[in-house]
């Protein structure tokens, strides 16, 4: 078998830059590895998680409706707000096709508020995939999402040797990261590129 290399993003995301309001040993080699999806897995799709805690970190994310999410610095984090920017838990998963996906979970704010049932859900459809496969469909009129578990065998992960959750983030996010409050999409959000200061209005 012919092994590639990951290629390597034009930019790095530092690991610990976070404004906080196992990968199976018969591991394979992914072709053309230039992609890592970010979301909630769709309905028709199992899953698995790893457990090692290497493949997990936090971080904040910009939910910009339909034009998608956005990872942010966290001087961008603490500019915006936390009604804006939530912190989330990435954690690395897998389908059927073996191939990596990051699921995100929102974390509860210090309001003290019930954490939202749509993500404490999530939160624990990941922990159980951990141990098996999975699949989560959203049930509209419970507020919540339904959680369906198999003992049936499972493909393991395919992914490079020596990937890292910072390879699979950079390039999740390679064109999805924000670090700068002058980004244009920032400066959108605030209505600065208006002449319009909503601090202020």
């Amino acid at each position: 078998m012919t092994k590639t290399v990951v290629q390597k993003p034009k930019i790095s995301i530092p690991e610990d830059d976070v404004f906080v309001g196992d990968v199976a040993d018969d591991t394979q080699i992914v072709e053309n590895f230039e992609y890592v999806p970010v979301g909630k897995p769709s309905k028709t799709t199992w899953f698995k998680t790893s457990p090692d805690k290497a493949f997990e970190r936090l971080a904040n994310m910009l939910d910009l409706g339909n034009k998608g999410s956005y990872m942010v610095s966290g001087e961008v984090a603490r500019y915006l707000g936390g009604n804006l920017v939530k912190v989330v838990r990435l954690h690395l998963s897998w389908g059927v096709d073996g191939k990596p996906f990051l699921i995100p979970i929102t974390l509860p704010d210090k309001s003290g508020r019930p954490w939202n049932q749509w993500h404490s859900s999530l939160d624990k459809a990941v922990k159980l995939s951990m141990v098996k496969p999975v699949n989560v469909v959203s049930d509209q009129n419970k507020g919540t999402n339904l959680i369906y578990t198999s003992d049936m065998p499972f493909p393991p992960l395919m992914l490079p040797e020596g990937t890292t959750m910072a390879d699979l983030v950079n390039i999740a996010f390679q064109e999805k990261y924000i670090d700068d409050i002058e980004h244009p999409i920032i400066k959108e959000i605030k209505g600065l590129d208006f002449g319009v200061n909503k601090d202020n209005v």
